[in-house]
């Protein structure tokens, strides 16, 4: 936490800069859904296994289904990009 009581996560993933990943502008650095580390993506695909174990798209942030199958679009295609991560979910 910062001293105004934001967790300091957030303001790294508000003010990253953007990366091209797949073709398309990302933020480079994004929170896995599943733990919420930040992970910042300096090469390779948009798909993504947590050190945690969570299969997770960088660019859409869909999780991977029950299966380990991507839910989005295939391996470095053009993928939409969600929105920087601007809440972490309470602790």
């Amino acid at each position: 936490m910062t001293h105004s009581g934001e967790d300091s996560r957030l303001s790294i993933l508000r003010e990253c800069w953007k990366i091209q990943v797949a073709g398309v502008e990302s933020p480079a650095i994004r929170a896995c859904p599943g733990c919420w580390i930040l992970i910042e993506h300096n090469e390779g695909c948009n798909q993504m296994t947590c050190r945690c174990g969570q299969k997770f798209c960088f660019l859409c942030l869909k999780t991977a289904n029950s299966n380990g199958a991507y839910q989005c679009v295939p391996v470095d295609s053009k993928c939409p990009v969600a929105p920087v991560q601007t809440q972490l979910p309470s602790t």
